[in-house]
């Protein structure tokens, strides 16, 4: 079998304390390594040629997914858009507290399938609540020719995203072309690679947007930290339209 089906639950916060709870479908390992070895046999370079990084769990998205439970503020009301979502944990999360519509993105045809199930294990919750979540396939470019467009988004989410600095430009691009005026783009990362923070500075203020770093247990503060202080740490970076601020 090449999943593993587990539950999430996440505790409300402030004035609402219902607890979010979503079913997420899991791929195993063992079927991530199978997809890299099918992708070689038909001549592809495999881990260079098949992006399986959507596939796998990573914790950052717990993370996020919790403060946006806790935060419920953040969602309620907004049109929300998860970039790089893999398994749609975020998206999914932000359907039950309050969005109004929900857009999962990633690019990998293995990775829009495995959110897609996961939209439909959670198709009872969906219905409850009248928020039925798409799964749209987005290319990250600079180009917005080449970048489908899925409409503007009130709220941008990504956990996990930022591996390569080369990948910041198309990242940042993406971002602007799905933001809405008065829209922000919640990140969240593992600031692992120094050169990242003045990297996504330098290509923000080639869009004409603002980036600020926050500590990522106290997003919604807007309390800016320093790259210094960040370096090896898990963090968030909001991203706004010059003309928001």
């Amino acid at each position: 079998q090449e999943f593993e089906e587990s539950e999430f639950s996440f505790p409300g916060g402030g004035c609402d304390q219902r607890r979010v709870a979503v079913r997420l479908h899991v791929v195993r390992p063992a079927a991530i390594l199978a997809e890299c070895n099918r992708a070689d046999k038909v001549g592809s370079s495999a881990v260079n040629d098949v992006d399986t990084t959507g596939l796998a769990a990573w914790g950052l998205a717990n993370t996020l997914s919790a403060y946006v439970a806790e935060h419920r503020a953040l969602v309620a009301g907004k049109q929300v858009l998860e970039l790089g979502c893999g398994r749609g944990m975020c998206g999914l999360v932000a359907a039950q507290c309050g969005a109004v519509r929900v857009v999962l993105s990633d690019y990998e045809p293995a990775v829009l399938a495995l959110a897609q199930k996961n939209v439909a294990a959670n198709a009872a919750v969906h219905a409850a609540t009248g928020v039925q979540p798409t799964v749209e396939q987005l290319v990250w470019s600079r180009t917005p020719a080449e970048c489908r467009s899925c409409g503007l988004f009130d709220l941008l989410l990504g956990s996990e995203l930022l591996y390569h600095e080369t990948d910041i430009p198309a990242l940042i691009a993406s971002t602007e072309h799905h933001l809405a005026k008065d829209g922000v783009s919640v990140m969240v990362y593992h600031a692992r690679v120094w050169g990242i923070t003045s990297s996504l500075k330098e290509a923000a203020a080639e869009r004409a947007m603002s980036v600020q770093f926050v500590d990522v247990r106290s997003i919604c503060s807007e309390e800016e930290v320093s790259g210094d202080q960040l370096r090896g740490k898990y963090a968030a970076f909001l991203c706004r339209k010059a003309e928001a601020r």
